[in-house]
């Protein structure tokens, strides 16, 4: 009969496999249709991997770069967001392995980094940002990403029913096109909840007012 010890161990591989798998896939998904990130990908260093025992002695290094190929799907033109595509849940789903492994502990550095890694800060919540929340006509939801029903105001606990893109400002108007916030290179993803700190609506097309919110 396997000891605590020895499932221990086995879930541990099992998470790690996963990691492996996902990052085979985004080799094989996402790279085909982003060429141009492979130069910035250059950088990118894997000083040691270990299949029973997994290890990233870069792995914000990982991090990092996922949420660059994150930011480079995000559409950057008009006034309400698309959902994020397949490619980019992928990374999303990626980039939550490679934290779930670094927060867990499963991320070890060698013993010449030790000490390195004991003094450096945790990883950072994610900070602010803007989400679309969906369009409104006369008072009323046509679309939505949220499981909101009425108006959403300042305060509200809302859960994303789809997953939306996390932005650094609401779409403004450049030149009279209507740009989108920066991605910060994070989704929030279905079924997470946000506490709304600040609200904008945009003007959309055929009286429909496509409403942002700032959240945490």
């Amino acid at each position: 009969m396997p000891t605590l010890d020895t499932a221990e161990r086995l879930v541990k591989l099992t998470r790690e496999l996963v990691l492996i798998a996902i990052a085979v896939a985004i080799a094989i998904v996402v790279m085909p249709f982003l060429p141009q990130l492979l130069e910035q990908a250059k950088g990118l260093t894997l000083t040691s991997a270990e299949v029973a025992g997994l290890r990233f002695e870069r792995a914000r290094e990982v991090e990092e770069k996922l949420e660059t190929v994150q930011r480079a799907l995000a559409p950057t033109e008009g006034n309400k967001d698309q959902r994020p595509s397949k490619e980019a849940r992928l990374i999303a789903e990626a980039l939550d392995n490679v934290r779930t492994v670094t927060e867990q502990n499963i991320v070890r550095p060698g013993p010449a980094t030790i000490a390195q890694q004991q003094s450096l800060p945790a990883a950072a919540a994610p900070s602010p940002s803007w989400v679309y929340i969906g369009a409104m006509r006369d008072g009323r939801w046509e679309t939505r990403n949220f499981d909101v029903t009425g108006p959403v105001r300042v305060g509200d606990t809302i859960h994303a029913s789809a997953d939306v893109y996390r932005r650094k400002s609401a779409p403004r108007k450049e030149n009279g096109d209507w740009k989108m916030g920066e991605p910060v290179g994070q989704i929030l993803q279905e079924g997470k909840p946000a506490t709304v700190q600040e609200i904008a609506e945009v003007p959309g097309i055929d009286g429909k007012a496509l409403i942002w919110a700032r959240i945490s």
